[in-house]
């Protein structure tokens, strides 16, 4: 299986402050028609957008005020 992300999609990025490395990772599409496994239609790319416009902007406002 291969993975795929592009530059509009909207990824992790994990830092390692005493070392100063970065991994990047790619949000989980869930389950059923999904990019990663090949599928190219209309509700996956429904569902890709609503993950960089509505899920992705909730998730890294959690993420930062968990750090806070």
């Amino acid at each position: 299986m291969a993975g795929l992300i592009s530059p509009s999609m909207m990824v992790y990025v994990v830092e390692n402050k005493t070392h100063g490395n970065q991994a990047f990772s790619g949000l989980n599409e869930g389950y059923g028609k999904v990019l990663r496994m090949g599928a190219y239609a209309p509700e996956v790319i429904a569902r890709l957008r609503w993950m960089n416009d509505v899920m992705g902007p909730v998730l890294a406002k959690a993420i930062e005020a968990s750090a806070a």
